[in-house]
């Protein structure tokens, strides 16, 4: 039972990675009218050219957290 999971985990996680762009890439319509933002609220452009270091400070903090929350357990 184990063996089709991990053939399915593998197949899903390969096509999502190719299938991204259809999703979530920029300028992409493939969950059309989902969410609903005014246009004067779009900042989907301005977050593209946004320096390396500013994009993962979201997964530093993540992880500086998870590693404080083992330390402190």
């Amino acid at each position: 039972m184990m063996i089709p999971l991990i053939i399915l985990g593998f197949g899903s996680i390969f096509v999502g990675y190719i299938m991204k762009d259809l999703v979530i890439g920029m300028g992409s319509t493939g969950l059309g009218d989902a969410i609903f933002v005014l246009p004067h609220h779009i900042t989907l452009i301005n977050a593209e050219f946004l320096s390396p270091l500013t994009k993962f400070i979201p997964v530093i903090l993540s992880t500086l957290g998870a590693i404080l929350a083992i330390i402190i357990y």
